[in-house]
């Protein structure tokens, strides 16, 4: 999505970044495991698919991707190059953009509003990386960007109730993981076994504001 073409978001310990072309072979590497593939219902694609897929979500209105990088080390007041040098390639975290038809009651009876979804997901794919909180990070600082006030629209994206999440039913860490965000489950369904979440804490952006806000410029 361009809103996050040039966006770096920095939180403690993971750094968010838009998907570039730098990213797809480390990606490509990581998405030929078929336990990433089961989990993420992905079919596995050529090096040369896995670009032409980059180069669409970045032109995508209704999907806003970032790289989780893991960041080890305190940063210095540095250039963003220098500290995505120093980062290392974790995983992915996403928001998809859906409208959702709802009535509203009024005195002539109820009219239709639509509503702008987002559905999160994130994904640690380094072994290594998984279980240091880099996923609630990353997802924190997602959840503030895109219920924040944009600053080319002044408005934010999305409301934070209307971020949801939908979780495997026997995917006990992942449903731990969205309720300690302030995620409730509101749907089950048997038929695709699996639960469905919905953001319900408190008003205002949601998750957790950045350390810092970095511009980087694509070539």
């Amino acid at each position: 999505m361009r809103l996050n073409e040039e966006t770096v978001l920095v939180g403690s310990s993971v750094v968010l970044v838009p998907y570039r072309k730098e990213h797809v072979p480390q990606y490509h590497e990581w998405m030929q495991s078929p336990i990433l593939q089961e989990q993420t219902a992905s079919e596995p694609l050529t090096l040369e698919q896995e670009y032409e897929m980059q180069a669409k979500w970045h032109l995508d209105e209704d999907k806003l991707t970032f790289i989780v990088l893991h960041k080890e080390d305190a940063e210095s007041a540095e250039s963003v190059e220098r500290l995505l040098a120093r980062c290392r390639m974790a995983g992915d975290v996403n928001v998809f953009l859906s409208e959702d038809a709802e009535e509203e009651e009024e005195d002539e009876g109820a009219r239709t509003q639509k509503q702008l979804r987002g559905e999160m997901e994130v994904m640690i794919a380094e072994p290594s990386l998984r279980r240091h909180g880099l996923a609630s990070q990353a997802l924190q600082l997602l959840m503030h960007y895109v219920t924040q006030e944009q600053p080319t629209s002044k408005r934010p994206l999305l409301s934070p109730f209307n971020l949801f999440v939908k979780v495997g039913l026997s995917n006990s860490p992942s449903r731990a993981l969205f309720a300690r965000l302030g995620f409730e489950e509101v749907k089950v369904s048997e038929v695709w076994q699996e639960v469905e979440m919905r953001y319900t804490r408190g008003e205002g952006s949601a998750g957790m504001p950045p350390q810092r806000v970095l511009r980087w410029a694509r070539d």
